[in-house]
């Protein structure tokens, strides 16, 4: 149970993944940020099976900094990409004519360029898990798959919540070019804090 509350909690936590899902929420449609939502959840995958691996031999650092540095790098473009676009954002799902692929993508990028979640995954498991326990690597990527299914579903409640609030903002364009350069500001601050997290590496 413990694990449950813990795992829902992070979650929870707003986050990168979760900025992109209630951006396509509002600016896309429902089944977009579905979409979106599927995308960081797949995002995960890598992260959990190098975190297994990881736990048995030495992390590099070096590595480590060279995968934050092009997560930070397709941050800034995400933000700067809603900065130019804030002025001229269609809601009309016509309007936004991107491939239900293309959601997806985005999704994974946005995850599978964080090398901290491979970090989280170490430091967060294995508290979960029995000591020398013949099953490690099975119970390790069962706790793996419950939270990537409870990120998809939150997720998704994310997004459905920010759709459902996007009427208010089809009533006013301009708070909605205000609303997306607030997105694309947050994405560019995220990055900022990674690049700076970078440097205070030993």
């Amino acid at each position: 149970m413990s694990f449950f509350i813990t795992a829902l909690i992070i979650v929870l936590l707003p986050g990168t993944g979760v900025l992109y899902t209630v951006a396509t929420g509002m600016t896309a449609g429902r089944r977009e940020s579905i979409l979106a939502a599927w995308g960081c959840t797949l995002g995960i995958v890598p992260h959990l099976l190098c975190s297994l691996v990881f736990t048995f031999y030495v992390y590099s650092s070096a590595f480590f900094s060279v995968v934050l540095i092009v997560g930070c790098i397709y941050l800034i473009y995400m933000g700067i990409g809603m900065l130019r676009s804030a002025g001229r954002i269609s809601l009309d799902p016509a309007g936004n004519a991107y491939a239900n692929t293309s959601y997806i993508q985005r999704g994974i990028c946005i995850n599978l360029l964080n090398p901290k979640l491979t970090i989280f995954f170490m430091a967060f498991l294995p508290q979960f898990i029995t000591p020398q326990t013949p099953s490690y690597c099975l119970e390790y990527i069962l706790l793996g798959l419950v939270f990537m299914l409870m990120t998809l579903i939150v997720f998704i409640c994310y997004g459905i919540f920010a759709n459902m609030i996007r009427e208010k903002f089809l009533q006013s364009p301009a708070l909605t070019g205000k609303l997306f350069r607030v997105f694309g500001l947050i994405f560019i601050g995220f990055a900022l804090k990674g690049l700076y997290s970078i440097y205070l590496l030993p």
